[in-house]
């Protein structure tokens, strides 16, 4: 029973610890955004430009395809944080079942070589994005 409460107190600090930053509402310099109102702050975030934001009809077509591939990267690289996870929890519970263990530690090997792959076409694809798009004026 004291090891359980001991577990709960320590989880429950840790959630506290991680949601903490949720609940911060930071001032912005930009005195048009500047309100005291946390609402009115996240009223005013959709007409703040950001990196995908079509400024003119001739990327917007690029613009949409970088949102789906980074869309698309990103939930390919939380199925595999997902699955590196469950082949951990097997691993754990193999029970020292030789053939268990090989096959978790399979799983686990491929899951971090997809993530590597994954974050290495992100990055890519964000270089690619910032030197011809962004900062470059190849489409104009």
């Amino acid at each position: 029973m004291k090891n359980i409460l001991k577990q709960l107190t320590l989880a429950i600090c840790l959630i506290s610890i991680l949601l903490l930053p949720y609940f911060v509402f930071a001032v912005d310099n930009d005195s048009s955004l500047n309100t005291n109102k946390p609402l009115d702050r996240l009223k005013n975030v959709g007409t703040v430009q950001g990196p995908y934001v079509a400024n003119d009809s001739s990327t917007f077509l690029v613009e949409r395809l970088g949102m789906v591939i980074a869309g698309v990267l990103a939930f390919v690289g939380v199925v595999f944080i997902i699955v590196i996870i469950v082949s951990g929890f097997k691993w754990m519970m193999a029970g020292g079942n030789e053939e268990q263990i090989q096959d978790a530690q399979k799983h686990i090997k491929n899951a971090i070589l997809g993530t590597i792959i994954t974050f290495s076409a992100y990055s890519v694809w964000y270089l690619i994005y910032y030197l011809f798009i962004q900062k470059g004026n190849l489409l104009q």
